[in-house]
């Protein structure tokens, strides 16, 4: 890892200790949103998060985002950026981890990575959700750009 500056170090050092209950909190937080949104078993969104999506589009389609408060904006964001980041955990095999390559877009953050057929690969669900949020967009388009990036790594 190349050197990092102190105060790269003092982030990726805190981002490092607010991982576990980053992590600890995703499981019971998606169940919770798909149990809010009343969706059939939504337990099964931990073990194959794939037939929750289009659901979950269709609910997000309809919610006017741009008038949502920034409290429920940042709800939205927290439990849609962890349903993003099991999808990519699934769909590829990868895990959640801290992003430390200093020279990432997403040095400190909280990433959905190391996928074996994609190494270099890396999303950040996170800032995912949020800029999904922010523009209104489409679901289904921001995981099949997603997807097409992952593919794309070398």
């Amino acid at each position: 890892m190349a050197d990092l500056s102190p105060q790269q170090a003092a982030d990726l050092d805190r981002r490092r200790a607010e991982f576990a209950p980053f992590f600890a909190d995703a499981m019971p937080v998606l169940v919770d949103f798909c149990t809010v949104l009343e969706l059939e078993t939504p337990h099964e969104v931990l073990n194959d998060p794939e037939p929750f999506v289009e659901p979950i589009a269709q609910w997000l389609s309809t919610q006017d985002l741009a008038a949502a408060s920034h409290d429920d904006r940042v709800w939205l964001s927290c439990r849609v950026g962890y349903f993003i980041g099991e999808v990519f955990v699934r769909r590829y095999s990868g895990c959640w981890f801290v992003d430390d390559l200093p020279a990432s877009n997403w040095f400190s953050h909280f990433v959905v990575g190391q996928f074996p057929r994609y190494p270099n690969a890396r999303i950040a669900p996170m800032q995912m959700a949020i800029d999904l949020i922010d523009s209104s967009s489409d679901l289904h388009a921001f995981l099949m750009d997603a997807s097409a990036a992952i593919e794309a790594s070398t």
